[in-house]
This record gives C-alpha cells, sequence and structure tokens, in this order.
C-alpha cells in the first residue's frame, strides 16, 4: 500500500451452504382430475358428483430399503348444488423393502354435502405380485368407522 493510504480490501471467500438431504432420492409428482362430467341419470334432476381435484406427492428413499412418501390434494365439488364444497387430503406412507407399508391420513370435507371428514390409517403387504390391504376410516359421530380389505394382483 502507499503511504497514507488504506490496504486494499480483500473479499473473503463465500462459504458454501450445504443443501440439506432427506434421502438418497426423491420424486415429486403432480396430478389434477375433473370427474363425472355430464353424468346425469335418466334425464331427471339427478347427477353424479361432478368434481376438480389437483395435488401432489413427494417419494423420499431414505436407504435402499426405506421410503416415506407425503401427499396432498385439494378438490372442490361443483354439482349437484347441494353438495358444493371443498375438499383437503393429506397422508404418509412409510414403505418397507416394497414388502411392507404402513399409511396414516385425514380427509377434510366441508359438511354442506355427503363428503364427512375423517381420519385413516392403513397398512398393505406386497409379496412378489400379490398385493394385500387394510384401511380404517374413523369418521365423525353420526357414522359408523369403516374399514376395508383388498387383495390385488400386478402383472
Amino acid at each position: 500500500a502507499k503511504a497514507g493510504l488504506p490496504d486494499p480490501v480483500k473479499p473473503k471467500a463465500a462459504k458454501a451452504v450445504k443443501p440439506v438431504e432427506i434421502g438418497s432420492f426423491s420424486t415429486v409428482r403432480a396430478g389434477a382430475k375433473i370427474a363425472n362430467l355430464g353424468g346425469w341419470f335418466g334425464g331427471g334432476d339427478r347427477s353424479l358428483p361432478m368434481s376438480f381435484t389437483a395435488g401432489a406427492a413427494l417419494d423420499t428413499f431414505l436407504t435402499d430399503a426405506h421410503e416415506i412418501t407425503v401427499g396432498a390434494d385439494l378438490g372442490y365439488r361443483f354439482s349437484p348444488g347441494a353438495m358444493r364444497g371443498f375438499m383437503l387430503s393429506a397422508g404418509a406412507e412409510y414403505n418397507l423393502m416394497q414388502l411392507v407399508q404402513l399409511r396414516a391420513g385425514y380427509h377434510y370435507g366441508e359438511l354442506r354435502g355427503d363428503d364427512p371428514s375423517y381420519a385413516s390409517v392403513g397398512a398393505g403387504f406386497r409379496f412378489l405380485h400379490l398385493r394385500l390391504d387394510f384401511a380404517y376410516l374413523f369418521t365423525a359421530k353420526h357414522t359408523p368407522d369403516i374399514y376395508s380389505i383388498s387383495f390385488g394382483f400386478d402383472f
């Protein structure tokens, strides 16, 4: 530096910010659907519940054997008029070695129509091309709880 002038400012090295890793591999999926367009019964005033739904999910492999999926969707039922309203669902699934799945979720439905709010839990088992699934829905006080068992074959 010259006499009487300060030393030039030395630039500091930028520190790299390490991204947060939530798994070894992640995939984001998104989708939308319009259901029951023009589904009128026999010319009367009864129709199927026309709706629009959009949602997204994140699949994350924590390791080769452990996967977690979280997802949510938002929908709106347009008709019939008495059943109009919003729907919101969110859930998560844990998958162990593509053999055992554990699930939980919640569905919010406006009380104007036949779309109640409920919580759900479930489990699935997959072996070769065979699937066995169980689900239990915890519904409101005015409707009974519901369970389902399904068997499937993937080909």
